[in-house]
């Protein structure tokens, strides 16, 4: 029944009831069809050669041209005119760049220090542990990270004389950061306060966008524009478009299967998160969760005898998540792609946290961040007391593969999302 299905780009999946890398309601549907720096275009005369129709064969070398991968083929022509042809119709696309490939943000005291015991609620420290990944700081982190730098280029121009000026605009604020490779080196590059050096410009400039978070709503359809100015005016532009986040689903390949460990407090750890219960006793606690995880040996023996029989070859991973068991409703995993210069994607895996924060198990996605995963989050502190917030658990949240349905493709596949009724 299902037709033109597509073969994944990069996948994790679920297996058995628990995420290889996993699930909020209300909120991510907002983050799926949903980031951020927004320049004013100075007073220049809208004189593009896009624009005016002046060409710019006949004054390659006079009159700025940039390209970007407006084929999408992960190569930007410098030599055709198979981008140039495209720039008006087509955005090239960007990755949100939230991973760690320098591997700085791992557990340690400086993030997860009481991040998962104790009764703390406290907001602050999930923003702070949001606060490590590649897009935070003004470095490439080495060659990796560059790879999920989307480039720009401008042909050279060997006879200008006088710098030139950059103009991001389209973007809100924090969107997207720029870096200029200069001597061989990248370096942030800042339009609002710098201009680009003139032997850049002689040389062939060359731009790299960094994306610094998804589209969290309507506010921004994730595009933005570039563009080169000369200061006689003459300039040029191209656009670019966040890569949108997809659902990872079911007929997806695995890669690393999940689960949340059957684990105790010690005494000092329970003492600690229930020191306003003190009626309940850590004996009671003990006898609780041996009753709650009743078959738990079992459960994690038979998922892993269905890891092996689908050649998922890491063993089982175990997340601390504090008690909280249920971990396919801590996080989803979602991904965004962009055409890679060796004819393979360039994937970032995006893991999704349910919008809970009472749920401070979910803190433990935080320790999957890394180098090509990133953790999104986005929290409503004043929601009425109406509000089902059981929905958020994004075992609620689920993708069917692509498909055709009374006559309408879906090439993405659909999202479904429960509700009470």
């Amino acid at each position: 029944m299902l037709k033109n299905r597509q073969k994944p780009m990069h996948s994790s999946r679920r297996n058995g009831g628990v995420l290889p890398l996993t699930k909020s309601a209300a909120s991510v549907a907002a983050l799926l069809a949903s980031g951020l720096w927004l320049t004013t275009a100075p007073a220049y005369a809208n004189n593009s050669a896009a624009d005016t129709g002046i060409n710019r064969t006949a004054l390659r070398g006079t009159f700025p041209d940039l390209r970007v991968d407006a084929n999408r083929d992960g190569i930007v022509d410098l030599s055709g005119k198979s981008d140039e042809r495209l720039e008006d119709s087509q955005l090239a696309l960007f990755l949100p760049n939230l991973d760690d490939d320098a591997k700085r943000c791992g557990p340690g005291e400086d993030l997860y220090s009481d991040a998962l015991f104790g009764n703390d609620y406290d907001p602050k420290v999930d923003r702070r542990l949001l606060t490590c990944n590649d897009a935070q700081d003004d470095i490439v982190n080495g060659s990796r990270d560059e790879q999920d730098l989307a480039r720009i280029h401008a042909l050279p121009l060997p006879d200008v004389v006088d710098r030139a000026t950059v103009v991001v605009s389209g973007a809100p604020a924090g969107a997207v950061r720029l870096f200029i490779r200069q001597g061989g080196q990248l370096r942030a590059f800042n339009p609002a306060t710098e201009k680009v050096p003139v032997q850049a410009l002689r040389n062939g400039l060359e731009l790299l966008l960094e994306g610094r978070d998804i589209i969290r709503d309507n506010s921004w359809d994730g595009s933005v524009r570039v563009s080169l100015y000369l200061p006689s005016g003459a300039g040029d532009s191209v656009r670019l478009r966040v890569a949108p986040l997809l659902l990872q689903h079911t007929l997806q390949h695995s890669q690393r299967v999940l689960l949340s460990p059957y684990k105790l407090l010690s005494r000092e750890q329970f003492e600690e998160l229930y020191k306003d219960i003190p009626e309940y006793l850590y004996e009671d606690y003990v006898s609780d969760l041996q009753f709650f995880n009743m078959g738990y040996g079992e459960f994690r023996d038979t998922l892993n005898a269905a890891r092996r029989s689908a050649r998922v070859k890491p063993g089982l991973k175990e997340l601390n998540t504090n008690t909280d068991r249920w971990t396919q409703d801590i996080f989803e995993p979602a991904y965004a792609s962009v055409p890679g210069a060796d004819g393979k994607p360039q994937v970032m895996r995006i893991l999704i946290r349910s919008a809970q924060l009472w749920r401070v198990g979910g803190r433990a996605v935080f320790s999957l961040r890394g180098p090509d995963v990133g953790v999104v989050q986005q929290f409503s502190t004043d929601l009425p007391a109406t509000v089902d917030q059981s929905l958020n658990s994004l075992g609620n949240l689920d993708a069917v593969p692509a498909h055709t349905a009374h006559g309408v493709h879906y090439p993405n596949g659909r999202i479904l999302l429960g509700s009470g009724e």
